[in-house]
């Protein structure tokens, strides 16, 4: 049985009273209502274990337990079980997380979570105790002591928070009967692959290599199969990129195969290889995820996040000014970047207009797989257009207007306004030049937030080696943001410098020192050429 919203259901002593609390604190709880009533039941049935045998006790043995996870030197991880040890970055100690995420994005985050989770439970625990307390009435002492015991079936503060933890990175959106979340034994020991450093390699029998797993909600009355067993065509997925089946179809045909079908079936996970050779190691992608969310919900962080068009799938969450909302930003081509960079610009310029374009689909969503070709097009056309067509948006020859359009000749009303236009557009350009400036402040401030974590001051930013994983990653993490922060600082530079050579009197901002990658500053350079051809096609590339 597949634990599920429908086991809970199934719960008389404990589930059911789950539903109506939680239900009616849904507008204020901190994670989604469903995962906290499968969460909430699962501690519940650890916590009975320790008393009792429990149905989901074989279930509940295979989930991880808190460990300390060590690198032994061939790089592979141990686990050593220590209940003081925790698993996720909001498991923490105060100390620990400020050690080694300040002045990351997910510092902050990790902070909220803290919060949140523990308000939450006390929330739902309060609401609990209070329909439990309605429905006894208690009159009698021997009453009293039954609500008392009855309390007691609440789980703790600790096993709630360590259940959430598993059922936000193990559950399975829309796998179980009637289309609701469910958690899959098995399937959720595989771990995730993604991103330009994957190994797919077999050694010479076969075996050594990656078997990509896919997986899909099937009927016992689905008999029919294709030639390779998959049955009606590939099995649909939530978290793959692949180019046979729209992630949004999939979704959609993983609901409607379970709402009315029945309760019979199950979830069918088939392998990328028709055969799998011993020693193959069993991985599915989770999605375009950036490493903070890798971090912060499963635990783990990979190296080379990014995809095979050169984008990064990390983004950084930026607070660039107090009271503003944070910027996401991301490296990589000008698609994911130029959205973003014209989102922190207007922070510092308010007068900065809109482009003909819709920033927020750069944003490419950690869970969102659409290829955002439309927006990539638009640039490229803009970089190819004739610079010769666009003098006069950039003032022309007033001298040649006045003598080849008889009409402007001696027009003062004309001329005025073609004086302001240029006035105008000079105006503009320094309130690009502050914004850039301002901008560049930012991002030296957060590089220089970053360089105080205990982790980069330790190492003198050279490789080195870490007693734990949680450290490996969590350098991982700081690295990559220090990469992204250096990015983005260093268009503002670029862009500066070519806009202050034509405005006397304004210094160019000075040049750091960047340790980058040729695709960055390819990318840099496509974005800062994008930037000056659309807003300032006057401006020598």
């Amino acid at each position: 049985c597949l634990p599920s919203l429908h086991s809970v259901e199934r719960d008389e002593e404990f589930g059911q009273s789950l539903f109506g609390v939680v239900h009616s604190l849904e507008a204020s709880l901190y994670h989604d209502a469903q995962d906290v009533v499968v969460a909430l039941f699962l501690a519940r049935q650890q916590q009975q274990q320790q008393q009792s045998p429990s149905f989901y006790e074989p279930y509940i043995a295979t989930l991880p337990v808190s460990s300390n996870t060590s690198l032994t030197n061939d790089g592979v991880n141990s686990s050593v079980c220590n209940n003081n040890i925790k698993l996720l970055p909001r498991q923490w100690d105060s100390e620990t997380l400020k050690r080694r995420l300040y002045g990351t994005s997910l510092y902050k985050r990790i902070i909220n979570e803290q919060n949140g989770i523990k308000c939450e439970y006390e929330l739902i625990k309060t609401a609990w105790m209070r329909q439990q307390k309605e429905q006894s009435s208690p009159t009698t002492k021997d009453d009293d002591q039954k609500q008392t015991s009855q309390s007691s079936l609440f789980p703790t503060c600790e096993q709630y928070d360590n259940m959430m933890s598993l059922v936000t990175s193990r559950g399975f959106d829309g796998l179980g009967y009637d289309g609701v979340d469910v958690m899959i034994p098995l399937l959720d020991l595989l771990n995730h692959v993604r991103g330009q450093g994957v190994d797919n390699t077999a050694n010479g029998d076969g075996s050594g290599g990656v078997a990509h797993v896919r997986y899909e909600r099937y009927h016992e009355e689905d008999n029919e199969t294709d030639e390779d067993g998959s049955g009606d065509g590939e099995p649909t997925t939530k978290r793959i990129k692949t180019d046979i089946d729209d992630s949004t179809t999939a979704t959609n045909n993983i609901r409607s195969n379970n709402i009315g079908g029945g309760g019979s079936g199950g979830v069918k996970v088939t392998a990328g290889l028709s055969i799998v050779a011993n020693g193959t190691k069993l991985q599915m992608t989770y999605g375009a995820k950036s490493n903070s969310t890798l971090l912060g919900r499963y635990g783990f962080c990979i190296a080379d996040n990014v995809e095979p068009d050169g984008s990064c799938n990390d983004v950084v969450e930026i607070e660039l000014k107090e009271e503003a909302p944070p910027v996401r930003l991301q490296r990589g081509p000008k698609s994911y970047t130029y959205g973003p960079f014209i989102k922190a610009l207007k922070v510092f310029n308010k007068h900065l207009q809109d482009e003909s374009v819709n920033d927020d689909a750069n944003d490419r969503g950690e869970e969102d797989d659409n290829d955002d070709g439309g927006l990539q097009a638009f640039l490229d056309d803009c970089e190819e257009d004739d610079y010769e067509d666009d003098d006069d948006e950039e003032g022309g020859d007033d001298l040649d207007d006045m003598m080849y359009n008889p009409t402007s000749f001696g027009d003062d009303e004309q001329l005025l306004d073609k004086a302001l236009s240029s006035s105008t557009k000079a105006e503009g350009k320094m309130n690009d030049l502050r914004a850039l400036e301002a901008l560049h402040s930012s991002l030296k401030q957060a590089m220089d937030r970053c360089k105080q974590n205990s982790l980069i001051r330790s190492s003198g930013g050279k490789e080195r080696s870490y007693t734990t994983a949680e450290d490996h990653y969590c350098i991982i993490l700081i690295k990559s943001e220090m990469q992204t922060i250096s990015f983005y600082k260093r268009a503002a530079e670029m862009v500066h410098s070519k806009l202050s050579k034509s405005s006397p009197g304004v210094a160019s901002l000075v040049d750091g020192k960047f340790e980058m990658t040729a695709m960055d500053l390819e990318h840099i350079n496509d974005l800062v050429g994008a930037f000056l051809t659309i807003r300032y096609p006057g401006v020598s590339i």
